[in-house]
């Protein structure tokens, strides 16, 4: 891969700079698909599939348990990506609604701690 997830939470702090509800928007699906980028390059028994089967996945498919991490710390990725999925649509669909630098900045926030965990995550599974 020539990119990593990571990289898409640079480009979203990048959009943020434009000071604008599209930068807003934009943002949030960056961020977004920067968490769903790294959250899939941590798992290691996740068949191919979905946005909402890698939350299905994680959330409640029995399969899970054969990741070499806590089954609730993948609950919790599942819960937060499923949330930034919920927050992406709407960032990219829902044009009649506002969206307020507030509200990308919780994003960004949120995703950079889930990545932080997965990080330690993959230095506990070590």
């Amino acid at each position: 891969m020539s990119i990593k997830g990571k990289d898409f939470l640079m480009a979203s702090h990048k959009c943020l700079e434009l000071s604008s509800e599209v930068g807003y928007r934009s943002a949030i699906s960056r961020a977004y698909y920067g968490l769903y980028h790294e959250v899939c390059g941590l798992l290691t028994c996740c068949p191919p599939t979905t946005h909402d089967g890698v939350v299905q996945y994680l959330s409640t498919d029995a399969r899970r348990r054969n990741e070499p991490y806590e089954l609730m710390s993948l609950i919790q990725l599942g819960a937060v990506l499923k949330q930034q999925k919920t927050k992406r649509k709407c960032a990219d669909y829902e044009l009649n609604e506002t969206v307020t630098d507030i509200e990308a900045n919780s994003s960004l926030a949120v995703v950079q701690k889930m990545l932080d965990k997965i990080d330690a995550m993959k230095t506990e599974a070590a």
